[in-house]
């Protein structure tokens, strides 16, 4: 702020894959998101499948059904959802 440029963000894919394991955060999805070379996937912790499913359970959040929302770019609970809608 004092004149100085401000250093452009870099990426750690190393925590990336530290904070959600081997990248999904869907119940039951062995999808490694580095190999998929999605880097909207790997960003969103999501594979293809999971971010187009009606619904899914997020890793270290029992009982509660989830969705990616398209308009926002996260998952919300299913309750905020009308019928099919993401």
């Amino acid at each position: 702020m004092n004149g100085e440029p401000i250093a452009p963000f870099k990426q750690r894919p190393d925590i990336i894959m530290c904070l959600v394991g081997n990248g999904a955060q869907a119940v039951g999805c062995s999808v490694d998101l580095r190999a998929l070379q999605k880097p909207y996937c790997l960003k969103k912790g999501l594979c293809p499948t999971h971010i187009k499913a009606p619904s899914l359970h997020v890793k270290g959040i029992p009982g509660t059904l989830y969705r990616f929302c398209q308009q926002c770019g996260k998952l919300e609970p299913l309750t905020c959802f009308q019928a099919q809608k993401r």
